[in-house]
């Protein structure tokens, strides 16, 4: 068979049993695949990538990202994506911030459009070095491209608006969000109370009363740190201790 040949046969049957949920058997695959000397492509990592994602196999995946690197291929906006998912996914968060920053520079420059996972990296990472430059221009990306955000993006945003000082930004897109879940309120209450903001972390848990979910102990920790503070103190420690009675 013709080497192109053997090529597409591989990633047809990676791409198969990665989709059916047999990652292992995927990646024995691609294993025998390298062994075999087949010459890998673009199409070839993102499978096998995806494969070491599911299975958490972080050694394995690491070693293939020098394999890609060492064939040019790390700087392939189409390899990005799958790249910073592994890594996410492994709990290497350093690199995935460091890279999906990286990758979308790269992929706005080229007009790809970025996945959310690489998206969401970028969001956390504008929030973790507080670089207010590049979270008005991922803001802006997000408005000019209509890429569609899910509650993990919201919920990044809305902590990255909050480190980066943008308080308003973070309220208005909070309450413009329909589907608020404990995550986005544990958000928006850890960081009201982290600058002193204690009547609005009071009042946001009280909407999220209203709204009829449950506080979990991140809640009310928060709830708790916010009426320990000096703003109005007596009367929402009153509140707080109604709503505990509940």
């Amino acid at each position: 068979m013709p080497e192109k040949g053997v090529l597409f046969m591989y990633n047809s049957l990676i791409r198969g049993d990665s989709s059916a949920g047999l990652c292992d058997e995927a990646i024995v695959l691609y294993v025998h695949m390298v062994l075999q000397g087949v010459l890998l492509d673009k199409f070839t990592f993102p499978l096998a990538l995806s494969a070491y994602s599911k299975t958490l196999a972080f050694c394995e995946g690491v070693q293939l990202h020098g394999s890609l690197v060492k064939m040019g291929f790390e700087q392939d906006v189409f390899i990005g994506n799958p790249l910073i998912h592994f890594y996410a996914e492994c709990g290497d968060l350093d690199y995935a911030h460091k890279g999906a920053v990286s990758l979308f520079l790269e992929m706005v420059a080229a007009g790809v459009k970025p996945n959310s996972v690489t998206m969401v990296c970028v969001i956390s990472a504008c929030a973790k070095f507080k670089d207010v430059a590049l979270s008005e221009t991922v803001c802006a990306y997000i408005g000019e491209s209509g890429l569609k955000t899910n509650m993990l993006m919201v919920n990044s945003l809305v902590d990255m608006y909050m480190k980066c000082g943008a308080t308003d930004a973070a309220k208005r897109l909070f309450d413009e969000c329909v589907d608020k879940n404990l995550v986005l309120y544990n958000t928006i209450l850890s960081n009201y109370v982290r600058q002193g903001l204690a009547s609005e972390a009071v009042s946001a848990m009280g909407q999220m009363l209203q709204q009829g979910l449950r506080p979990d102990k991140v809640n009310m920790l928060a709830a708790i740190s916010a009426c320990a503070q000096p703003s109005d103190s007596l009367s929402d420690g009153m509140r707080m201790t109604q709503w505990r009675a509940t």
